[in-house]
């Protein structure tokens, strides 16, 4: 005797309901990023001088709050850069779509060249900075 599960019932939506829920989400989205990110100069300086002990001014103190303050700042470019432009990106790619791009056979000498001027503007010689030519 086989146990027979019941069917999974797929909750109807309107097709039009899902689209506007995803801009409304994706609009909250960038406005709660964007008033935290405004908050990153004024947090940073109230958790170096306020909430530490160090003087501003002070060498140690520019720099941890440049610290706190770039650090997130990174990470939110970061972020909005892998999980925004890249979630657009991926939308407009079936999974089949990347075969189109990648062919079975690969013409090695074509490729080497490919890659040897993709890597060649790591071996040019960059001239010194300002500091080190004094040296």
């Amino acid at each position: 005797m086989k146990f027979k599960s019941p069917p999974i019932r797929a909750i109807k939506r309107k097709p039009g309901v899902a689209l506007v829920l995803n801009l409304f989400m994706g609009s909250a989205g960038v406005v709660l990023w964007w008033l935290l990110y405004k908050q990153l100069p004024g947090l940073s300086k109230w958790l170096t001088y306020d909430l530490l002990p160090i003087q501003q001014g002070s060498h140690l103190g520019d720099s941890i709050e440049f610290f706190l303050y770039d650090t997130p700042k990174v990470m939110m470019l970061l972020f909005l850069v892998v999980f925004g432009v890249g979630g657009i990106i991926r939308s407009f790619f079936t999974p089949e779509k990347p075969g189109l791009f990648c062919p079975a056979r690969v013409n090695w000498p074509a490729m080497s060249w490919r890659l040897c001027s993709a890597l060649s503007p790591l071996f040019v010689p960059v001239p010194p900075c300002r500091f080190l030519s004094g040296l």
